[in-house]
């Protein structure tokens, strides 16, 4: 079996791209929250993201392209 190269291979819906080359304070402008609540929901979602990666017997450098 084949591992995957990117995450929305294994999670499709976990990946919106338009937010990847923001800062956190752009991103909380366009969410209308402050900047530190964007901090948060970053160190919750990569709980969450390990807690995925476990639970389907996957590691971070299962997903990262090996040269």
């Amino acid at each position: 079996m084949r591992k995957a190269k990117y995450i929305d291979e294994v999670i499709p819906e976990a990946v919106d791209h338009s937010l990847f080359d923001m800062t956190q304070e752009e991103v909380a402008q366009v969410l209308n929250i402050k900047r530190e609540g964007i901090s948060s929901l970053e160190k919750r979602a990569m709980k969450k993201f390990k807690a995925i990666l476990k639970e389907k017997g996957l590691t971070f450098e299962d997903l990262v392209v090996k040269k």
